[in-house]
């Protein structure tokens, strides 16, 4: 309801774009996944704000992913692919379409996705997340020795208890399988 607001009371306001971006991310995380890609489309199409229009279309890509409709969700991947991406938005981009193929079952392309995603990100929970998500997939595709180092990156990026612990249970059942 505020982001809606500033869209209605501010029509010529610097910030327009982000608070359009604002409302569809809250209307993707209540579900409703036709008026986000509304939302997202009309960024995308009325803003000058090239940073506005390239995160738009990230969350329009992961709007269409949520709603599992892959194909649309790779089209919008190869429209962002042409674009001059800042350094957030590339994270960002990589973080959904490592999302996209991990959707799709194609776990070690998302995998690999990730991974340059850890290289654009800092220090923080988030980053914990990316590396245990990523030691996962390599799990899953039976490779532990590209999934151990990833687990044991986990401590080094500021976890909660629960994800460092769950991280060094992992890095020791990968290390006693690569034992055998």
């Amino acid at each position: 309801e505020k982001t809606s607001l500033i869209a209605e009371r501010h029509s010529n306001s610097k910030y327009l774009a982000e608070a359009y971006i604002l409302l569809g991310k809250a209307r993707l995380m209540k579900g409703e996944f036709v008026n986000a890609i509304e939302v997202f489309k009309y960024v995308n199409s009325t803003t000058k704000d090239q940073v506005g229009r390239q995160t738009a279309l990230v969350w329009l890509m992961r709007s269409y992913i949520e709603q599992r409709d892959y194909e649309t969700a790779l089209k919008v991947s190869e429209v962002i692919r042409t674009l001059d991406l800042t350094k957030a938005n590339t994270r960002d981009f990589y973080l959904t379409k490592a999302y996209l193929h991990q959707r799709t079952g194609e776990f070690a392309t998302s995998a690999a996705i990730a991974e340059e995603a850890l290289k654009l990100m800092s220090k923080s929970e988030q980053k914990a997340r990316v590396h245990y998500a990523v030691g996962q997939l390599y799990d899953i595709i039976d490779q532990s020795g590209k999934a151990l180092p990833h687990y044991l990156a986990v401590a080094k990026n500021k976890p909660n208890y629960d994800m460092e612990f769950y991280a060094r249970m992992n890095a020791l059942l990968d290390q006693a399988v690569a034992r055998r």
